[in-house]
């Protein structure tokens, strides 16, 4: 009996174990397995685990273990996809190696690759198969790849990539000209080499080269020094991504450092006429265009410009201030205020037809006291500093004038004027003299309107 008993518990303990051991090679559902990936397995994607057929979500890993050659994950059962051994070259147009440049790609997949190129210019590694985007970056500047930014495919048989680097910086041959525009260039050329060279621009210039060892070939024609110096005009482009080609030989016996610049013509924006005060002064203003004076002011005050040709427009920016008239229409004048040091741009432009239209005008600089008031000759306005005051002096026949009211009083010929309507408005006569004065503690600009 008591053997018996013996036996029964040996075969309890045998079933409990063999218990335990089916338990083991299972798993609860929403929880862990004992199985090696530690987690619920769907290799068939069926979405039901493989060991207790709970509902799962397709589990993925981050490194996929393939020790049996079959292509799958023994973790997550995924299909691997081996990295295959990768080469990309980089070498210069003359088949130099470029080290030290680095290397990013990025995969479709979002996986990036990195790498920095050798003394040989190669990056070798094992990378995944698929379509990458390549960016090198690091080059010298004026350097570029040919097919940066480009997209390769590694794949079996295509892992191997030749890629160039470029200098595209300036040599003075044809295809990498010396470009010369608003700066000066100073070049050092050997003995009778000659660069090629070019600009860019809508207006015609003056080419200037002051060195008596030089010679300069552009539009068919070869030009040597006079008196040391090449003065070429050069013809504006049709439209600024024209290029206008010349060269520059240096004729000396030795090295020769030569600087090549562009000069505007008289009277253009970037090299203006110098306009002095009282002078009358004629600009022979071309059809529909424009001619540019400079003034600068030696005191303060008022800056008047006035023109009787019919046919002109004229205009004062003050550069320093960045104050700016409006144009008029025709003859009569300008005003703007000024302190001692301002520079001021005029622009005398023309809408006649003719070829070329003289314009006649006279500047004059006023201190807007009653003792030296600023000329009226027609509509115009004038800029008062906070609570400062101004006086006018009206030329010409009998008229009204319009004054707004706002933050201003106003006086001719010493009597105050009343206002009608928001604004000042009166008859004025030749010598008549207006004071205006500013009541506010900001600046006012203050327009006349002659009606």
């Amino acid at each position: 009996m008591k053997r018996m008993s013996k036996i029964a518990v040996v075969l309890l303990a045998l079933c409990m174990a063999l218990t335990t051991m089916l338990f083991m090679v299972s798993c609860k559902p929403d929880e862990p397995t004992n199985e090696s990936c530690k987690t619920h397995v769907d290799a068939n994607e069926d979405g039901k685990c493989d060991v207790c057929g709970a509902e799962v979500e397709v589990e993925t890993c981050d490194d996929h273990i393939d020790t049996d050659g079959d292509n799958l994950c023994e973790i997550c059962g995924a299909v691997c996809v081996p990295p295959l051994d990768c080469t990309i070259v980089l070498k210069d147009e003359s088949g130099k190696p470029v080290a030290g440049i680095s290397l990013t790609m990025h995969s479709e997949d979002g996986m990036t690759v990195e790498g920095v190129t050798d003394a040989q210019g190669t990056i070798a590694q094992a990378i995944v198969p698929g379509k990458y985007t390549v960016n090198f970056e690091g080059l010298a500047e004026g350097w570029y790849v040919e097919g940066n930014a480009s997209v390769i495919e590694i794949a079996e048989g295509a892992v191997s990539f030749d890629f160039v680097a470029i200098d595209n910086n300036p040599d003075g041959s044809e295809e990498k000209p010396y470009y010369v525009g608003d700066d000066s260039v100073s070049l050092t050329f050997p003995a009778g080499v000659t660069y090629n060279c070019f600009t860019r621009g809508t207006s015609s210039r003056y080419l200037v080269i002051e060195n008596a060892n030089a010679k300069v070939s552009y539009d068919g024609k070869d030009y040597l020094p006079e008196n040391g110096v090449i003065r070429i005009l050069v013809a504006g482009a049709a439209d600024t991504n024209s290029t206008m080609p010349f060269t520059v030989t240096n004729t000396a016996e030795g090295e020769n450092t030569i600087a090549i610049r562009f000069e505007s013509l008289p009277g253009t924006q970037d090299n203006p006429y110098r306009a002095e005060l009282g002078q009358s002064l004629t600009a022979n203003v071309p059809a529909e265009g424009a001619v540019y004076y400079s003034f600068t002011a030696q005191k303060d005050g008022y800056l008047v410009l006035t023109s009787k040709t019919e046919s002109n427009n004229i205009m004062m920016y003050n550069l320093t201030s960045y104050v700016v008239t409006g144009y008029t229409d025709g003859g009569k004048s300008v005003c703007i205020s000024v302190a001692a040091g301002d520079v001021v741009s005029i622009t005398v432009s023309t809408k006649a037809a003719e070829e070329v239209n003289p314009v006649e005008f006279k500047l004059e600089l006023y201190s807007g006291t009653a003792e030296d008031p600023i000329p009226v000759f027609g509509n115009g306005s004038v800029r008062l500093a906070a609570n400062g005051s101004v006086a006018l002096v009206y030329r010409g026949e009998g008229k009204t004038m319009s004054v707004p009211a706002d933050g201003l009083t106003l006086t001719l010929n010493g009597a105050a004027q009343e206002i009608t309507g928001g604004s000042y408005i009166f008859t004025v006569a030749d010598g008549d003299v207006i004071a205006l004065t500013n009541t506010t503690g900001e600046r006012v600009d203050a327009a006349f309107i002659l009606s």
